[in-house]
């Protein structure tokens, strides 16, 4: 079908006769077919759906993305200039390239109207009261008084000391048992390594190239607190385990946690995330255990495909909520492992949870806390429609020295009839630096390169 079309070239807009063709895209590596699967003229082939689009729009051909197929508008000669028309009501730009116009809206937890946005009100249960200069829940004003609470010279010591009682059957933890507090590092810790990223061959399963980084976190701390679940709530769910961030904690934001605080992770100020997971107790002694460390996996089933997590993502991995299973494994013995409950481990050995992450972003959601804003991809297909930006796939990988019998070990998210460890959950809460997460994105995962625990690319070596 020939017909003329306003397009947009060189800064000034033409009548132009142009040939419109539906196409599809081949198998990888891919390259664009017209309707009887012969390869459109003058377009390369890629491995990438995005650089193709890009290849045939430098080559003089419009591309447009619909619905279940993408179109190749291949142009003729400029025949005149015309005056640009303008899109109606509600779009913006020129005909026929035409934007809806979204209205901003505050983030999930706020109301109000940007740049107008404010915390939801807080509601507290009893015997819980609302401190409302401060917007945070503490025990009742005469419990507070008792102990000594100065409230016009701001100190809270009594209130934030007196203990939230244990939360529907869950196990009670001696905070007086609480491990010291981890100091993390504010510094840069990355510096120059004579050292190659191993390049990934590609997998024979599904066509792909994988890209893989990993990286090793200390013990923070713990506390009651959740930015996620309960901002700004103080004390306002069970105990969970820090890593990464060391002032991590109700109020914390992305923005928070980017700029500031110390953290415990390799190469320091680059990623200034923080992760948790429910406290692991010891309900013989009421002892919270402290894990030796955590490994956050970044890594992809596609280099070509992945990009790196917007600014301001956050999300809850709820493995049970998926139909999904976490992996719990003694000595790092696949022979000895078990799903959603904790293996047999002995005393003198050690325990490892394994705890996946959603990787498919919807593309216009940064937190939902029904967590609708991301899903599970496949390994074969990738990310369906409905997310279909793919971020790098992350995963939980966390240590425990078992040095007490570990039948009276539970969660402290574990209801009395769960089974022991059922219920892990774990929070991811975006705090890198945009550069350097756009360093192990071309270095690593990109690249199709495994980085392994100590590298962000060839040649860069992040330590502690």
């Amino acid at each position: 079908m020939i017909r003329p079309i306003v397009a947009i070239l060189a800064l000034a807009l033409f009548v132009i006769t142009q040939v419109e063709a539906e196409v599809t895209i081949s198998a990888s590596p891919m390259e664009l077919l017209d309707e009887n699967g012969v390869p459109i003229e003058g377009v390369t082939k890629s491995t990438s759906r995005e650089k193709l689009m890009e290849k045939a729009s430098k080559q003089g051909k419009g591309v447009y993305r619909g619905e279940s197929s993408i179109k190749i508008i291949v142009t003729d000669d400029v025949i005149e200039p015309i005056d640009p028309i303008p899109c109606g009501e509600g779009f913006t730009g020129f005909e026929p390239i035409c934007i809806p116009i979204v209205a901003p809206s505050c983030p999930e937890n706020t109301v109000g109207t940007p740049p107008d946005c404010e915390p939801l009100p807080i509601t507290c249960d009893l015997p819980y009261v609302l401190d409302t200069a401060l917007n945070k829940c503490f025990t009742s004003t005469a419990t507070c008084q008792d102990a000594g609470w100065d409230k016009a010279n701001g100190d809270l010591t009594g209130c934030m000391n007196d203990p939230m009682p244990p939360m529907g059957g869950m196990p009670v933890v001696d905070k007086s048992q609480y491990p010291v507090f981890a100091v993390g590092s504010g510094e840069l810790l990355v510096r120059d390594r004579n050292e190659l990223a191993t390049v990934n061959s590609i997998n024979s399963e599904n066509g792909f190239r994988h890209g893989e980084f990993r990286i090793l976190c200390g013990f923070s701390h713990m506390s009651k607190d959740d930015p996620l679940a309960k901002p700004n709530v103080d004390e306002g769910t069970h105990e969970h385990t820090f890593f990464g961030n060391v002032e991590a904690d109700e109020n914390s934001t992305n923005e928070s946690l980017m700029t500031s605080g110390n953290t415990t992770c390799f190469g320091g100020t680059m990623n200034r995330s923080a992760y948790w997971h429910p406290t692991m107790v010891d309900t013989a002694t009421n002892t919270p255990k402290v894990p030796r460390q955590i490994q956050v996996y970044y890594k992809t089933w596609n280099s070509d495909t992945v990009v790196a997590p917007p600014q301001g993502l956050n999300m809850i991995s709820r493995p049970h909520d998926s139909g999904r299973t976490t992996r719990y494994t003694c000595n790092s013995d696949y022979n000895r492992r078990a799903f959603d409950k904790f293996p047999d481990c002995k005393v003198g050995e050690s325990m490892e949870i394994m705890l996946g992450f959603p990787s498919c972003w919807d593309g216009i959601n940064l937190y939902k806390q029904d967590q609708s804003h991301m899903t599970y991809g496949n390994y074969y297909t990738g990310c369906p429609s409905s997310h279909p930006v793919q971020i790098p796939d992350i995963t939980f990988n966390i240590y425990y020295d078992v040095d007490t019998p570990i039948a009276n070990w539970r969660l402290s998210s574990d209801m009395p009839e769960d089974v022991a460890g059922s219920s892990i959950h774990g929070d991811w809460m975006n705090g890198w630096t945009p550069e350097w997460m756009d360093k192990v994105l071309s270095g690593c995962l990109n690249a199709g390169k495994d980085c392994h625990s100590h590298l962000v690319g060839d040649n860069l070596e992040m330590y502690r």
